[in-house]
């Protein structure tokens, strides 16, 4: 049983030595396993040897919530809590092309071979253009896409071809800038946008933003529906500029935008 609840049957076991396998009984703990019979798990799954393990597990799983915050209240009956594994961290694939059968015929068959990829390989990203309606495959790298496109025509025998490489670029600073600017439509607003270094922070889908109020309101010169229009004004257009970046118009990474409204 999979720790999302779907039942399997495991059939052989085996290990693998390059390309041998030797058929065992049983696998000791930190070993690496060939399990056959699997119909729904994909890779990161959990699996248990039965129900009674799994409610031991969850009962385990509790206890260390329990130990790790001791205000934690009780779960909750109609809570399912499932003890899973760590899964793996994928990083977002860099690299795509997409992907053709030599005629319509063996479009389901790729379909369905791609599916199945997908679900053993979590750095293969599977997507479909919406406007040219194309199937784009996303991975690692060149080599990647490669062994994929070589495992569809060789194990799963579709005649499929990948049209050209792309890499999708992506742009940062490597140091703090700031900008200030003043805006006099109904009183003056002064915004000051602080664009810092932060790696491994990912796209860019909201900043920080500090509202010096009081002194937006001083003498009552503006409403609070103005300085609420202007501040989502700013987030919206901050947010819109980062999707495009200025050297090669790409989306921004790894950045930390601080934005202050006085």
């Amino acid at each position: 049983m999979s720790a999302w609840l779907s039942r399997e049957r495991v059939t052989r076991l085996l290990t693998a030595f390059a390309g041998e396998f030797k058929e065992v009984a049983e696998i000791s703990t930190g070993n690496i396993a060939v399990a056959v019979g699997l119909k729904q798990t994909v890779t990161g799954d959990t699996l248990l040897a039965s129900v009674s393990a799994l409610s031991t597990a969850k009962k385990h799983a509790e206890k260390e919530l329990k130990s790790v915050d001791e205000s934690a209240a009780e779960v909750p009956k109609n809570t399912t809590l499932l003890p899973v594994l760590a899964g793996l961290e994928v990083p977002e694939p860099m690299f795509f092309c997409t992907v053709e059968p030599s005629s319509a015929a063996y479009q389901k068959a790729l379909d369905d071979a791609l599916t199945c990829l997908s679900r053993e390989d979590p750095s293969l990203r599977v997507s479909v253009d919406s406007e040219l309606g194309q199937t784009v495959l996303s991975g690692m790298g060149e080599l990647h896409l490669d062994i994929i496109a070589e495992r569809i025509r060789t194990q799963f025998r579709v005649d499929a071809s990948l049209g050209p490489l792309q890499i999708a670029y992506r742009e940062t600073v490597n140091t703090s800038a700031s900008y200030t600017a003043v805006a006099r439509s109904r009183g003056a607003i002064s915004v000051t946008i602080q664009a810092s270094p932060a790696p491994g922070t990912g796209l860019v889908e909201g900043i920080e933003m500090g509202v010096d109020a009081r002194s937006l309101h001083t003498a009552g010169q503006l409403t609070s529906q103005y300085v609420d229009d202007t501040v989502r004004a700013v987030e919206e257009a901050v947010v819109l500029a980062c999707s495009r970046g200025i050297v090669y118009d790409t989306e921004c990474i790894s950045l930390e935008i601080n934005t202050v409204l006085i």
